[in-house]
C-alpha cells in the first residue's frame, strides 16, 4: 500500500497510544508501542506519510514518562520509547533531515538516562544532538568509564573534534568538554604517578592498557578546551623509561601493547597540534623513539606523521627544504637501524620507515635541483641561517611511491615503470653505495605485496643490483634467503596464523585496542618469497657461482642434511622432504644448479654429486618406486589412455638405465605372479638382484617355473596385466637393453599362449559334454551356440600373445629363439592353422597369427617353419580368392607373397625353402590372384588404381615361376588391367610392359589384339620414353605376329630420335607422309588406332609442324571415313573394290571409332590448357584447340550423320568474319567474345548436338574461362560465363545437374578460382528451366532413388528436381558457406539465395535466416574489410530477394548488432543497404517496414550511440563512427515511401523528441533530420502537388496555432500605434521556447519544402488549380510573420517573396498586414546584416513592386532610420538599395530621402562592387528624373558628378577607375534622359569636364566612355549650344596646350560625321586669324591643311576615318592634302 493509504492505520495507533497514556495502561502501552516501532521500521520509515503526528506523539511520551532530570516511571516503557525514537530517526533521514534538529531540545531528557547509549551511537543524530551527547557522556563518565570512553572515542572521531573550533559547540557543551578533558588528564596523570612510583606490575592488566589507550585517543580531540600536549610527551617518556628499565621482565605481548600506547600518544600529540605550528621541536626525541621501537608500526606511523606535519610530505617536496640537525647530520647512522624494516612483511612498517628515511638529508648530491623541471620546484621560504638541502634521494622516493601507490591492474603499469626507473638508476650508477642495501631490502619488501604482476620486474631489478653491487649486498641477500627458508621449515602455517589473527569485527574498547595492537597484514607467503629469490638467482648464475660456499649449505639444509656434520648421503631428515611447497622450492633449487657451468668447483661438490647421483642406492629405489605404476593402470576408463601413456613414459625412463641395472626391474615384474619361490635353488640368483649382472640372468632357469598348472592358477587380471606390460616393454625398449631378457619374455608369452590353447580345448570338451547331457532332457534348442565368457577371454588373451610374438619377430628379426619355443608355439596355434583360411578371410584386420606368419616369411631363418604344416602356405595364398576378405587382409597376404618372392630373389638358390614353397604352390597362387583381379570389389579397384610396390614386385618376380602358356595368358590378362586406366602412373606401365615383353615367348600370338587395344589409350598421353617402350613391345609382338610388323616400323619411325636424344623431325615428317587415305585402307582397325593415337598425341605437341601433320593425318582418316559412310550410294564395281580394300572397316565401325575415339579425345583435349607453348614461351594463339576446331569443322561437313553433327552446320559459315570455328580460337580476344556471342544466339534458336555441345564446346568454354590470365580479359570471362549458362539453359536435367556438380567440384579443387566458379553457378541457376512436368521421365531415370523433400507446396517445379536441389546442391552451398567461416563471400551467399528461390517457400523460410544471420555476424568483426564484405553481401542478397525481405534483414541486424560499437555498424550498414537497393526511387515498397527503419535511424542519430560519435577518440576508430550515415538513410526512406499515407509517420521520430526537453545538440540533429526528410520528399515520385500542399498547410497550421492568438492582438496594436513603441524581440530559435517545445522546427520544415517547391515552379503560373492551392498560404504565411522565431520568420518571408509575384486573390487582402509585420520585424531586428533583415527588406521591395500598398511618412521615416540605411556607406547592401529604388520608383517623399540619395551618389563613385554601383546609378537617375528638384539642388548633384570626375584625374583621389566609369555612365544617362533645355544650360560645363577626362585619364575604358559621352552630348544639344561647344574644340586645335590637341581631334571626329558643311564654316572662321605671314603662293587649302593637320598630326587619322565616305569620285590626281581637304570641306557626295 502507498503511504497515504496507511494514514488511517497510523491515526488509529496514535489514538491508542494517547488513550494508554491518559489511562496509564502500561501493559497495553508497551504492546502498542511495539507494534508502532515495527510498523515504522518497515522500509526504513518510508511508509509514514507525515512525521509531524509521530514527533508530537514521541514528545508526549517523553514529557509523560521521563522527567527533565532523567527520572522514569517505568523502565520497560522507556525502553520502548527509546526504540521508537531510533526508528523515527531512521525514517526522518529519508523524509526530512531538517526535522531532526528540531528534536534535539525536545528529546533532551532521554539523554539523562543510562539506557540512551543506543541513541548516542546513532550516527545520524550526532551532529544535531551533539550538545546532548556531550552532556550525556559527561554525566555517564563516572558510572561506566570504559564504556563511555569507547563512546567518546567514537563520537570524537565521527565529529572530527580535533579540527573543530569553539563555535562548533555551545557554552554548556564547552563546559562539559572541559570536565571530560579534566577527567582524561586525571587518568593520564594517575598513570604517570604509577609508573614513577613503580606501582605498575610488569604484566599489566590488558583492560587497563585498553582504557589508557582510549583516554590517550580521546585526549587528542580536546583541542577546543585547550588540552595540554606536553602531558602526552611526559606519558611517552615515562612509558619509554619503564620499558627500558624493566625490559627483561616484560613479555613480548605486553611490550607490544606498551609500544602501541607510545605510538597512540605520539599520534594524539600530532593531532593536538594539527591546526597550528607544532610546539617545541621534538624531532630528535621522536626519532630516537622510532629507532628504539623500529618494529612497532604504531610508533613508526606516528613519527612519520610528525615529520610530515613539520617538514612536509617527501613525495610532494621536490625542491629545497629545511633540515633538523638530527636529520641532516645523522643520515648514515639512521640507515642501518631502519634497513631491515624495508623488507618487513607489514606494509605499514615499510611505508612509515621509508617516509622517515626520506626526511633525512641525502648522502649523494648527484641529483641536484637543477636537474628538475622548473615547474616542479617547490619554493620554501627559509631563514638565512636555515640548513637547506636541494638534493633528492631518488631511490627511496621511488620505493615510497611504489609502496604508497594502490595496487591494482590499472596501476600495475605505472608501478612497473617506477621499478624500471630504479633499475635504470642502478645501471647508471646514480644511487650512492650507502643506499644500495636499502634498495635491496626495499625490493624484498615489494615482493611481499601479493600481486604477481610486480614480481618479474622486481626480480630483474634484484638481479641487476646483485650483479653491479655484489660485495655490498650478497651477504644481506643470503641472510634473507636463509630466513625465508627457516620460516618455511619451522611451520607452513605460521604466515597464515600471523596474518589472520584478528579478522573478526572488534567489539568494545578492548576489542578495538587488540585490533590496534595486532593489526592484520596480507603479505606474500614466505614459501613464495623463497621461490622468487631463487628465481632471481637463476638470472645471474655466473655471478653467484663462485660463492657456492654460501648457498650450497642452504640447499643441503633444505634437503634435510645437517650441514655441520655431512657424514653420509643417506643421513638426512626425510620428514623435511615432504609437501607440495617443498617440491616447488626443490624445483627452483634444481633449476638454479642446472644453470651452473662448473659444478665441480662447488663447495662440497663431491658430496653434492653423491646426493644428486647416488645410482647404487637411487636406481633400485627409483625402480621399486616406479614399479607399481608400471604394473597397474588407473581404474577409470576415461583415464585409461592417459595411464598407458604414463606407463610408456616410465618404461622409456627405465629403458635409459644401464643393462646391468635392469635385472631388478624384470625380477620385480615377475615377482607378483608368485611363480618363482625364494627357497628354490635355481632361482636364488634371481632374488639376490640387483647385485648380480645381466649376464648371470638365466632365462631357462626361470622359465622352468612357468608351467601350465602355475599359469592356470593365476588370475585373469594378473595374466592380462603381465602381458600388457610385456607388450609395452617390447615396444619401448631398444635391442641393446632387451636382448638379454628377450628369451625370458617371449618364453613366458608362449607358455601363456599354450595355456590358453589348453584351456580352450577344455572349455570345448566341457561344452560338448554339457550339450550331450542336456539334449536328452530338453527338446528345445537354441538357434545358435552361446559362447561362454571364459572362452571369449581366452581367445582375447591368445590374440594378445600372438600380437606380442608378432611384434617381437618384426622388431628383433635376427634374434635366435630355441627350437623348443617354436615347438610350443606351433602346437599352441595348431587349432588356428586348421581353420586358418576361413577365420583369416572373415576378419576385418589381419589376425595376430597371420602377422606372425608374415614376419616369418621375411626371415630366411624362420621361413622353413612355414613348412611345418603342408596346407599352411596354400591356405594363406587362397585367402585372397575369398570375396569377403577385407582389404587389410588381402594386402597382408600380398605382402606375404612379396616377402617369399623377395627372399627367393635375394638367396637366388633353387634349394631354398622360399623357392620350394613358391614352386610347389604356384598354381594355387595364380588361381588366387586371378580370382582377386577377376572379381569386382573395392580391393581390386583400389589395387588397380594404386598397385604400390608390393604388387609391382610380385608381378616382377612371379614370371620366373610361370612355365605354362595358360598361366602366362592369365598373367597377361591381369597385367592388362593395369593399363586400362589412362591415369595410371608411367612406372607401373613400364614395369608391366617389361613383364609382358619377357613373357611373350611363352604367351604366343593369341593375345596380340588385347595387348594392342590396351596400349592404344596409353600411347596418347605417353612421354617419349614410354612411347619407345611401346615400340619395344610392338617389336616383341612382331617377332611372333608378322601382321604387326608394318605398324611397328611406322610407329618406330614416328618416334625416331637423333644421336642427342631429340626427335628427328625429317624422319617423323616422312613417316607422316605415309599416313593417308590409302594407308587406312590397308591396315586393320587395331593397328590404325595406334597410328591415330600418335596423331592425337601430336595434336597437343609444342611443335607446330607436328600439329599440322597430325591434323592432316586425322583429316585423311575423316576423308577415309566419309568414303566408307558413302558406300551405299556407290556403284557395284566401286562397292566391290571398297569391300576388298577395306576388309574389316564397316559403317558401324567408322561411326563407333569416330565417336568413341575422335570425338572423345577431342573432348579430352578441350579439358587441357588451350594455350600452346614453345621453348617455354606462350604462343600468340592456341594452336591445339585451333587444330581440333578445324577438324571438327571438317567432320561436321563430311560426317554429318555421326553423333548428330549435322545440327552444327549452322556454325560453319565460310565467311571468315563470322565463322565460329575460326574466331573461337583466335588470339584476338575481341573475336573470341564475338564468337561466343554468336554461339549464344545460335543455341537459343537451334537444337544442337547434345554430345558435342556438352562434351566439346562446354569444356572449351570452361577452359577459356579459367585459362585466361590476362586481367584485361574480364569481358571474355563474362562472355564465357554467359555462354556456359546459355548452354545450361538448353540442357536436360541430367546434364544440367552434372554441370552444377562439376562447378562445385571446381570450387573445392581450385580455391584460387572459387570466385569464378561461384559466379558461374549463379548464372547457371539463373538459367534454371525445369518448371514444366515434361522432365519427369528423365528425372526418374537420373535420380530414381532419392526421396523427396516433404512438404513442397504447390510449386510448378518438379518435385524430384527439387529433391535433388534440396538434398545435394543445397548441402554443397552450405558447406561452402561453412568452410569460409572467417570471412563472408558475397557470391556464395547470392548463389544460396538463387537456389532457395527455386525451392518451396518453407525451405526458404528454414534456411534464409541462417544465411542472413551468418552474414550479419560478420558485421561484428573488428576488421573493416570483413564488415565491408558483409555489407556488400547483404545488399546483394536483398537485391536478389527483393525489397519484400527488407524488414526481415533489418530485424536480423537489430537482433545481431545490439551493443557497443555494433550499434554504429548497424546504422552504417542500413544506409549501405538502402543506398544500393534504392538507387532509383521505388515508391511504396518499403512502406510496410517504415517503423523498423525509423527505429534504427532514430537510435543512430538520437540514441546513446550518437553521443559516442561525438567523442573524437571514438569517432576516429572506425569508418562507421567517422560519418553519420543515418541522415542519408532518412533521406532515402523519405524518397521511397508513399507520401500521402506515410508522410506524417516519417516525422514521428522528430515529433516524439520535440515533446521532451532537448539540448542544443539534439536540436541541431533534429533540424538535420528534417532537412534530409525534406530533401527526400522533394525527389519522391509519389508526391502529388495537391497532397504536398495539403500536407505542408496542415503541419504549418498546427504549429502556428499556439501563437496565433497572441500575435493577432499584437498586429492589431501595430496597425494603430507607432511600431517603434511596439517593437518585439525576435528569437533566433536557438533555445527551447517555453511551452512550444521547439515545434517551430516542424513549421520551418514545412515552409522550406513549400519555398523550394514554389521556386521550382514557373514564375508565370496561370494554372487555376495551382493558384487555388497556393492562395490559402498567404494568410497562413502572414500568420507566420507573427512568430517569435527567426527561422520561421525567414522561411515565411522567403515563401511570401515568391507568392507575392503571383496573381493570388488573398494577396491584396493581406498586403497591409504583411507590410506591418515586415516593418515590425525590420524595426526589432538587432543586426542589420542578418539574413532575416535582408529577406524582410527583399519582401518589402517585392510588395512595393507587385502590389498597390504604399508607405506612410512615418513608415518611410522608420525605414530610412534603420541601421542598414544609416550605415550604407560603410556596409552597402543591395537589398537596402533595391528597397530604396522601390521607394524612389513610388515617388515617396520624406525629407530624409534627399540626403539619402546624396549618400547613394557618393556610394556610386566609391564602391568597388559593380552591382552596388549600378544599383546606385539607377536610384540616382530615377531620383533626378522623377523627383521635383530645385535648380540649386539639381546643380549640386551635377556638380557632385563633375567634381568627382575632375578630382579623379587632378588629385588621384581614387585608386580604381570604376568610380569614374560610374560617373561617366550617369552623365551619359543624364544626357540621354534629361530635357534639351537642361542639357543646353549644362552643355559647356559637361563638355569641358568630359574633354578634360578624355585628354588626361590613363584608363582606356574611361577615355572611351568620355568620348562616347561627348558624342552623345553633341548629338543631344541644340544648335546654338553645339556652336559654342565646337568653337571650344577648334580653339584647342590652335592653342598651345598639346595635351588638348588629342581631345580636340577626337571631338572633331565625333562632330564631323554628318555635319561637314557646318564644320567647314566653323573651320574657316577659326583659321582665318592663323594665316600670319605664310607664303602667299600657297593655296588656301594647303595652308589650312598644314596649319591644322600639321599642328595636330595625330588627328589626321581621325579625320580620314570620318570623311572616308565623303570622297566620292574625286580626281585621283589631286594631292593627298587636297583630296582630304576637299573631302572634308566640299561636303558629302554620297
Amino acid at each position: 500500500m502507498e503511504p497515504k493509504e496507511l494514514n488511517l492505520v497510523w491515526n488509529c495507533l496514535y489514538k491508542e497510544v494517547h488513550g494508554c497514556v491518559s489511562t496509564r495502561d502500561m501493559r497495553h502501552l508497551r504492546h502498542i508501542l511495539s507494534v508502532l516501532v515495527s510498523a515504522v521500521k518497515i522500509q526504513n520509515g518510508q511508509k509514514v506519510s507525515d512525521y509531524k503526528p509521530m514527533l508530537e506523539l514521541v514528545l508526549l511520551l517523553v514529557r509523560t514518562f521521563i522527567t527533565p532530570h532523567g527520572v522514569t516511571e517505568s523502565q520497560e516503557v522507556v525502553d520502548k520509547i527509546l526504540k521508537l525514537m531510533l526508528a523515527t530517526l531512521d525514517g526522518l533521514c529519508s523524509y526530512s533531515k531538517s526535522m531532526i534538529s528540531e528534536c534535539a531540545l525536545q528529546w533532551a531528557p532521554i539523554f539523562k538516562l543510562r539506557s540512551s547509549r543506543e541513541l548516542l551511537q546513532k550516527d545520524l543524530c550526532l551532529l544535531a544532538f551533539r550538545s546532548n551527547v556531550i552532556s550525556a557522556i559527561n554525566e555517564l563518565m563516572e558510572i561506566s568509564e570504559e564504556e563511555v570512553i569507547h563512546l567518546l572515542q567514537s563520537f570524537c572521531e565521527k565529529m572530527q573534534l580535533d579540527i573543530q573550533n569553539s563555535v562548533f559547540v555551545d557554552e554548556a557543551s564547552t563546559d562539559a568538554l572541559a570536565r571530560i578533558c579534566n577527567h582524561l588528564q586525571g587518568n593520564i596523570i594517575a598513570t604517570l604517578d604509577e609508573i614513577a612510583h613503580s606501582d605498575l606490575s610488569c604484566q599489566m592488566d590488558e583492560g587497563k592498557l585498553a582504557l589508557l589507550w582510549g583516554v590517550v585517543n580521546c585526549y587528542s580531540h580536546m583541542s577546543i578546551v585547550d588540552a595540554n600536549p606536553s602531558l602526552l610527551v611526559d606519558l611517552m617518556d615515562a612509558i619509554d623509561q619503564f620499558l627500558t628499565v624493566k625490559a627483561v621482565n616484560i613479555s613480548d605481548s605486553s611490550k607490544k601493547a606498551w609500544e602501541s600506547i607510545i605510538g597512540a600518544s605520539l599520534s594524539s600529540y600530532n593531532r593536538l597540534y594539527s591546526n597550528s605550528n607544532l610546539g617545541a621541536d621534538e624531532t630528535g626525541k621522536f626519532l630516537s623513539l622510532a629507532k628504539r621501537y623500529k618494529s612497532s608500526s604504531q610508533v613508526l606511523l606516528a613519527v612519520a606523521g610528525y615529520l610530515e606535519c613539520k617538514y612536509g610530505s617527501p613525495l610532494e617536496d621536490t625542491g629545497c627544504r629545511m633540515f633538523h640537525p638530527e636529520l641532516e647530520e645523522r643520515t648514515t647512522e639512521a640507515l642501518a637501524p631502519f634497513a631491515d624494516n624495508l623488507r618487513h612483511s607489514d606494509k605499514e612498517i615499510r611505508i612509515s620507515t621509508l617516509k622517515i628515511l626520506c626526511h633525512y638529508k641525502s648522502l649523494g648530491g648527484e641529483n641536484t635541483l637543477g636537474d628538475q623541471p622548473a615547474e616542479k620546484k617547490r619554493k620554501i621560504e627559509v631563514s638565512p641561517t636555515s640548513n637547506v638541502d636541494c638534493a633528492r634521494n631518488d631511490a627511496l622516493l621511488l620505493l615510497l611511491s611504489i609502496e604508497t601507490t594502490p595496487i591494482s591492474i590499472s596501476t600495475s603499469r605505472s608501478i612497473q615503470l617506477l621499478i624500471s626507473k630504479i633499475q635504470m638508476e642502478l645501471s647508471a650508477g646514480r644511487i650512492p653505495n650507502a643506499y644500495v642495501p636499502l634498495v635491496l631490502n626495499g625490493l624484498f619488501g615489494i615482493l611481499n605485496n601479493r600481486f604477481s604482476y610486480l614480481w618479474n620486474p622486481v626480480l630483474e631489478c634484484i638481479a641487476v643490483l646483485i650483479s653491479l653491487h655484489f660485495l655490498l649486498v650478497w651477504d644481506n641477500f643470503i641472510d634473507y634467503l636463509g630466513r625465508c627458508q627457516a620460516v618455511m621449515e619451522t611451520s607452513s602455517d605460521l604466515h597464515g596464523s600471523a596474518n589472520g589473527a584478528l579478522l573478526d569485527q572488534p567489539t568494545g574498547l578492548l576489542g578495538c585496542f587488540k585490533l590496534f595492537v595486532h593489526h592484520a597484514s596480507d603479505s606474500t607467503p614466505p614459501v613464495t618469497i623463497l621461490t622468487l629469490l631463487l628465481q632471481a638467482l637463476q638470472k645471474i648464475p655466473t655471478v653467484i657461482e663462485p660463492r657456492s660456499r654460501q648457498f650450497i649449505p642452504l640447499f643441503l639444509k633444505f634437503l634435510g642434511y645437517n650441514t655441520l656434520d655431512l657424514v653420509s648421503v643417506g643421513l638426512f631428515d626425510s620428514h623435511a622432504c615432504k609437501g607440495k611447497e617443498w617440491k616447488v622450492v626443490l624445483k627452483e633449487w634444481l633449476n638454479l644448479l642446472k644453470l651452473m657451468k662448473n659444478p665441480k668447483s662447488f663447495y662440497r661438490s663431491q658430496f653434492l654429486k653423491e646426493v644428486l647421483e647416488n645410482r647404487a642406492y637411487l636406481v633400485p629405489l627409483v625402480i621399486r618406486l616406479l614399479m607399481p605404476k608400471v604394473r597397474k593402470l588407473k581404474g577409470l576408463a576415461s583415464r585409461k589412455k592417459a595411464s598407458i601413456c604414463h606407463r610408456k613414459a616410465i618404461l622409456s625412463f627405465i629403458a635409459g638405465l644401464d643393462v646391468m641395472e635392469l635385472p631388478l626391474f624384470f625380477a620385480l615384474l615377475i615377482k607378483p605372479l608368485q611363480i618363482v619361490e625364494k627357497t628354490d635353488g635355481p632361482a636364488n640368483l634371481f632374488w639376490t638382484l640387483p647385485s648380480s649382472c645381466s649376464s648371470e640372468f638365466q632365462a631357462s632357469s626361470l622359465l622352468e617355473y612357468f608351467t601350465l598348472d602355475k599359469i592356470a592358477t593365476l588370475s585373469w587380471k594378473k595374466k592380462y596385466g603381465f602381458l600388457h606390460v610385456i607388450e609395452d616393454i617390447v615396444g619401448v625398449f631398444d635391442e641393446l637393453h632387451i636382448r638379454p631378457f628377450l628369451d625370458l619374455l617371449v618364453g613366458c608369452v608362449v607358455r601363456v599362449l599354450e595355456s590358453c590353447t589348453s584351456s580352450l580345448d577344455n572349455v570345448k570338451l566341457n561344452a560338448l559334454a554339457s550339450d550331450q547331457c542336456n539334449s536328452s532332457t530338453s527338446s528345445n534348442s537354441l538357434g545358435e551356440d552361446s559362447v561362454p565368457a571364459n572362452e571369449i577371454l581366452l581367445k582375447d588373451m591368445r590374440s594378445l600373445c600372438l600380437k606380442i610374438v608378432s611384434l617381437v619377430l618384426n622388431k628383433y628379426y635376427d634374434h635366435q629363439f630355441g627350437s623348443e619355443l617354436w615347438d610350443r608355439f606351433f602346437s599352441s596355434v595348431k587349432p588356428l592353422i586348421d581353420k586358418f583360411k576361413q577365420e583369416a578371410a572373415s576378419s576385418e584386420k589381419p589376425s595376430s597369427l597371420l602377422s606372425c606368419f608374415l614376419a616369418m616369411s621375411a626371415n630366411h631363418k624362420l621361413v622353413a617353419l612355414l613348412c611345418t604344416k603342408e596346407s599352411l602356405v596354400p591356405d594363406i595364398f587362397s585367402i585372397i580368392s575369398v570375396n569377403s576378405a577385407s582389404e587389410a587382409v588381402i594386402y597382408c597376404v600380398l605382402k606375404f607373397v612379396e616377402n617369399l618372392l623377395s627372399l627367393d630373389d635375394q638367396l637366388d638358390n633353387d634349394d631354398s625353402s622360399a623357392h620350394k614353397l613358391l614352386l610347389s604352390n604356384i598354381k594355387v597362387l595364380m588361381d588366387s590372384i586371378c580370382c582377386l583381379f577377376g572379381s569386382d570389389n573395392a580391393a581390386k579397384r583400389k589395387l588397380i588404381k594404386s598397385p604400390g610396390e608390393t604388387v609391382i614386385r610380385i608381378f616382377k618376380f612371379l614370371p620366373k615361376f610361370i612355365k605354362e602358356s595358360e598361366l602366362a595368358k592369365q598373367f597377361v590378362d591381369i597385367l592388362l588391367l593395369f593399363m586400362e586406366k589412362e591415369t595410371q602412373s608411367s612406372g607401373v606401365c613400364v614395369e608391366a610392359f617389361l613383364v609382358i615383353q619377357n613373357i611373350i615367348p611363352i604367351l604366343g600370338h593369341g593375345s596380340t589384339t588385347k595387348i594392342l587395344s590396351a596400349v592404344s589409350p596409353l600411347y596418347i598421353s605417353a612421354e617419349l620414353d614410354m612411347r619407345l617402350r611401346i615400340c619395344d613391345l610392338l617389336d616383341a609382338l612382331a617377332a611372333s605376329d608378322a601382321s604387326v610388323l608394318s605398324v611397328a616400323k611406322l610407329l618406330r619411325q614416328l618416334n625416331t630420335t637423333s644421336t642427342l636424344g631429340w626427335l628427328d623431325h625429317d624422319s617423323i615428317l616422312n613417316a607422316y607422309r605415309i599416313i593417308n587415305t590409302d594407308f587406312f585402307r590397308n591396315v586393320q582397325v587395331e593397328h590404325a588406332l595406334l597410328i591415330l593415337s600418335h596423331c592425337v598425341h601430336d595434336m597437343s605437341s609444342e611443335e607446330t609442324t607436328f600439329v599440322c601433320c597430325a591434323q592432316s593425318s586425322l583429316l585423311s582418316f575423316v576423308d577415309f571415313s566419309a568414303l566408307i559412310l558413302c558406300q551405299e550410294g556407290s556403284s557395284e564395281q566401286e562397292l566391290s573394290l571398297m569391300n576388298n580394300s577395306y576388309g574389316c572397316w564397316t559403317k558401324s565401325c567408322i561411326q563407333r571409332k569416330t565417336k568413341n575415339f575422335l570425338l572423345k579425345h577431342m573432348a579430352d583435349a578441350m579439358d587441357g590448357s588451350l594455350t600452346a607453348k614453345k621453348a617455354g614461351k606462350l604462343l600468340p594463339f592456341p594452336v591445339p584447340s585451333m587444330g581440333w576446331m578445324k577438324l571438327l569443322n571438317q567432320m561436321i561437313l563430311k560426317l554429318p550423320d555421326v553423333s548428330n553433327l549435322k545440327s552444327l552446320v549452322v556454325l560453319c559459315d565460310e565467311d571468315g568474319e563470322v565463322n565460329f570455328f575460326d574466331s573461337i580460337t583466335d588470339s584476338v580476344i575481341r573475336k573470341r567474345v564475338k564468337a561466343l556471342s554468336w554461339f549464344r544466339n545460335v543455341i537459343s534458336m537451334n537444337k544442337l548436338s547434345e554430345f558435342i555441345t556438352e562434351k566439346v564446346f562446354t569444356r572449351l568454354f570452361f577452359n577459356m574461362l579459367f585459362d585466361e590470365k590476362d586481367g584485361k580479359a574480364e569481358h571474355l570471362k563474362n562472355a564465357c560465363i554467359e555462354t556456359i549458362a546459355s548452354v545450361a539453359g538448353q540442357m536436360g536435367w541430367k546434364s544440367y545437374y552434372a554441370l552444377l556438380i562439376r562447378c562445385f567440384r571446381g570450387v573445392s579443387s581450385s580455391p584460387d578460382k572459387q570466385k569464378l566458379f561461384i559466379r558461374l553457378i549463379c548464372s547457371i541457376l539463373d538459367k534454371f528451366h525445369f518448371s514444366e512436368l515434361s522432365y519427369t521421365k528423365e528425372l526418374k531415370e537420373s535420380s530414381g532413388g532419392v526421396s523427396d523433400i516433404g512438404n513442397v507446396g504447390t510449386s510448378d517445379v518438379n518435385t524430384e528436381i527439387q529433391t535433388c536441389l534440396y538434398k545435394v546442391v543445397l548441402p554443397k552451398i552450405q558447406k561452402l558457406l561453412d568452410s569460409d567461416s572467417e570471412r563472408v563471400n558475397v557470391n556464395i551467399s547470392l548463389a544460396a539465395l538463387k537456389l532457395l528461390k527455386l525451392l518451396p517457400g518453407d525451405v526458404m523460410d528454414l534456411y534464409l535466416p541462417t544465411i542472413v544471420h551468418r552474414i550479419s555476424n560478420f558485421l561484428k568483426s573488428h576488421l573493416e574489410s570483413i564488415r565491408d564484405e558483409a555489407r556488400s553481401a547483404l545488399a546483394t542478397c536483398l537485391k536478389e530477394l527483393g525489397l519484400e525481405y527488407l524488414q526481415f534483414i533489418v530485424k536480423v541486424l537489430q537482433s545481431t548488432l545490439k551493443r557497443g560499437y555494433e550499434l554504429h555498424v548497424l546504422g552504417y550498414t542500413l544506409n549501405f543497404i538502402l543506398s544500393k537497393c534504392l538507387s532509383s526511387p521505388v515508391s511504396g515498397k518499403i512502406d510496410y517496414c517504415l517503423e523498423d527503419l525509423l527505429s534504427v535511424i532514430e537510435n543512430d542519430i538520437l540514441g546513446d550511440v550518437a553521443e559516442q560519435k561525438e567523442v573524437e577518440k571514438i569517432a576516429a576508430k572506425m569508418k562507421e563512427t567517422r560519418r553519420k550515415k543515418s541522415f542519408e538513410s532518412l533521406k532515402l526512406v523519405a524518397q521511397n515511401i508513399t507520401f500521402k499515407s506515410y508522410a506524417l509517420k516519417l516525422l514521428s521520430p522528430v515529433t516524439a523528441h520535440l515533446q521532451k526537453h532537448i539540448t542544443p545538440n539534439v536540436k541541431g540533429k533534429l533540424e538535420n533530420m528534417l532537412h534530409h526528410i525534406a530533401a527526400g520528399i522533394e525527389s519522391n515520385p509519389s508526391v502529388d502537388q495537391t497532397d504536398l500542399f495539403i500536407f505542408i498547410y496542415g503541419i504549418i497550421e498546427d504549429g502556428l496555432k499556439d501563437e496565433i492568438g497572441w500575435h493577432e492582438n499584437k498586429l492589431m496594436k501595430l496597425e494603430d500605434k507607432d511600431s517603434h513603441n511596439n517593437a518585439k524581440k525576435i528569437s533566433t530559435g536557438r533555445a527551447v521556447a517555453s511551452g512550444l517545445l521547439c515545434s517551430h522546427l516542424i513549421i520551418v520544415f514545412g515552409l522550406r519544402i513549400l519555398h523550394k517547391r514554389m521556386k521550382g515552379m514557373k514564375q508565370d503560373v496561370k494554372d487555376e488549380n495551382t493558384l487555388s492551392l497556393l492562395d490559402p498560404f498567404v494568410k497562413l504565411l502572414s500568420d507566420g510573420l507573427c512568430s517569435k522565431y527567426e527561422d520561421i520568420l525567414s522561411a515565411s518571408i522567403g515563401c511570401l517573396t515568391v507568392l507575392v509575384k503571383l496573381p493570388l486573390p488573398s494577396l491584396q487582402l493581406h498586403a497591409e498586414r504583411i507590410k506591418a509585420a515586415l516593418l515590425d520585424i525590420a524595426q526589432s531586428s538587432v543586426n542589420s546584416s542578418s539574413p532575416l533583415m535582408q529577406s524582410c527588406l527583399t519582401l518589402l521591395t517585392v510588395l512595393l513592386r507587385n502590389t498597390e500598398i504604399s508607405l506612410t511618412s512615418d513608415q518611410l521615416h522608420l525605414l530610412i532610420q534603420l541601421p542598414i540605411f544609416l550605415d550604407l556607406e560603410r556596409n552597402p547592401s543591395l537589398v537596402a538599395l533595391s528597397l530604396l529604388k522601390g521607394i524612389v520608383s513610388r515617388k515617396l517623399v520624406v525629407p530624409e530621402i534627399y540626403d539619402l540619395v546624396t549618400r547613394v551618389a557618393e556610394l556610386m563613385v566609391t564602391s568597388q562592387m559593380e552591382s552596388i554601383r549600378k544599383k546606385c546609378s539607377k536610384i540616382l537617375l530615377q531620383f533626378l528624373l522623377d523627383y521635383r528638384l530645385s535648380e540649386k539642388r539639381l546643380q549640386q548633384h551635377l556638380d557632385f558628378l563633375l567634381s568627382n570626375l575632375r578630382q579623379v584625374f587632378q588629385h588621384s583621389m581614387y585608386e580604381y577607375s570604376t568610380g569614374r566609369e560610374s560617373v561617366l555612365e550617369m552623365i551619359h544617362a543624364i544626357i540621354v534622359k534629361f530635357p534639351r533645355s537642361v542639357l543646353d544650360e549644362q552643355s559647356q560645363t559637361l563638355f569641358v569636364h568630359l574633354v578634360a577626362c578624355l585628354a588626361n585619364d590613363n584608363d582606356n575604358i574611361v577615355r572611351s566612355m568620355s568620348g562616347a559621352a561627348i558624342k552623345k552630348l553633341i548629338g543631344s544639344v541644340s544648335p546654338n549650344s553645339l556652336n559654342s561647344v565646337l568653337e571650344y574644340a577648334l580653339s584647342w586645335y590652335l592653342g598651345g596646350k598639346q595635351q588638348l590637341w588629342g581631345a580636340a581631334a577626337q571631338t572633331s571626329s565625333s562632330w564631323a560625321k554628318g555635319r561637314v558643311p557646318h564644320t567647314k564654316m566653323l573651320l574657316k572662321r577659326q583659321v582665318k586669324g592663323s594665316i600670319g605671314q605664310t607664303d602667299i603662293k600657297k593655296t588656301t587649302k594647303e595652308f589650312i591643311w598644314d596649319g591644322v593637320l600639321g599642328r595636330v598630326p595625330h588627328t589626321k587619322m581621325l579625320l580620314k576615318r570620318q570623311v572616308k565616305g565623303s570622297i566620292g569620285q574625286t580626281d585621283i590626281k589631286k594631292t593627298k592634302k587636297e583630296f582630304i581637304w576637299d573631302g572634308v570641306l566640299e561636303g558629302e557626295k554620297s
